[in-house]
């Protein structure tokens, strides 16, 4: 994750097609994040209008990044491929291409400079 004091308003959503539809067809703002399970997807990228990339993070007692993921780059089909990918590295049924120790804000009450 590039960006470490980012503060993310996270979203849950409730299917991998919901958020491969989020993740696919619409831009975001930087300090966008879901929530997929066990499994969180922050807005990695430079700016607002840059390619939308996401930090996949394992989110639980301790958090770690598993994947990064441009998702801007896939359609709806290759970015549900990706999600259920990443579905298996939290079940533990895959190993991560990458497995690095991160901290993350995710402070529901606070907005980033950019929604000020």
């Amino acid at each position: 994750m590039m960006h470490d004091k980012r503060v993310f308003l996270v979203t849950e959503v409730s299917s991998v097609e919901e958020l491969a539809d989020k993740l696919t067809n619409y831009t975001w703002t930087c300090c966008t994040g879901w929530r997929l399970g066990k499994l969180l997807f922050l807005n990695d990228a430079t700016c607002a209008d840059g390619a939308q990339e996401y930090a996949v993070i394992l989110d639980g007692a301790e958090q770690f990044q598993i994947e990064s993921i441009t998702f801007s780059w896939c359609k709806p089909p290759e970015a549900i491929q990706h999600i259920r990918q990443c579905i298996e590295y939290a079940e533990g049924r895959a190993e991560p291409p990458m497995r690095w120790p991160i901290k993350i804000r995710t402070d529901h009450g606070k907005k980033c400079y950019l929604c000020n």
